[in-house]
């Protein structure tokens, strides 16, 4: 069943998940996914770009909800620190 948000900070909460989850494999995910989207294929995806984005619309969201979310791409894990992560929470 899906976790009900009742606060902005809750969706927050839950965006941030889904990021963390979503951040390693992001480039590749626009690579495959180039159909919806203008990228030519010979394209360099810079990763730091992807985490500023990525990052930059979390906290969009939150300033639309009058939530100051003030996240910063230092605040993205590593992606060790994620396999780690998802491996103690029996995700994988």
């Amino acid at each position: 069943m899906p976790r009900v948000i009742s606060t902005p900070g809750e969706l927050l909460e839950e965006l941030r998940k889904c990021l963390f989850r979503y951040q390693p494999g992001a480039t590749e995910s626009l690579r495959h996914n180039g159909h919806m989207n203008d990228l030519e294929p010979e394209v360099t995806i810079d990763r730091r770009v992807v985490d500023a984005v990525l990052v930059d619309f979390i906290n969009y969201v939150g300033a639309c909800y009058g939530v100051d979310y003030a996240m910063n791409t230092s605040d993205l894990p590593s992606p060790g620190v994620l396999d780690r992560m998802a491996k103690a929470s029996g995700e994988v």
